[in-house]
């Protein structure tokens, strides 16, 4: 399988099911090789996209530079989802 997927009309493609990734919220990581050479890739936030033992076995010769999702906007203006976000670890792996 490969794993350089190209994105286009600025929607990104989930690195694990290869589809175009067409709502919020998504995960973003930012992997760099060997070789230092960095790789951005994108995942549908829940599961089975986002699946951490079939990440770490497909990129356990990477290191994460790092980490982060794209979210509507509007969530900022939800103090209580906000709050859930920073102290629910669940939710971020």
């Amino acid at each position: 399988m490969k794993h350089n997927k190209e994105y286009s009309d600025d929607m990104p493609v989930c690195d694990t099911c290869l589809a175009k990734i067409d709502y919020l919220p998504y995960r973003i990581v930012s992997l760099a090789d060997k070789t230092d050479i960095p790789k951005i890739r994108y995942f549908h936030y829940f599961y089975p996209c986002w699946d951490l033992d079939l990440f770490f076995q497909r990129y356990a010769d990477n290191q994460i530079v790092s980490a982060a999702f794209s979210f509507d906007e509007n969530i900022l203006e939800k103090p209580l989802i906000i709050k859930n976000m920073k102290r629910n670890f669940e939710l971020w792996k």
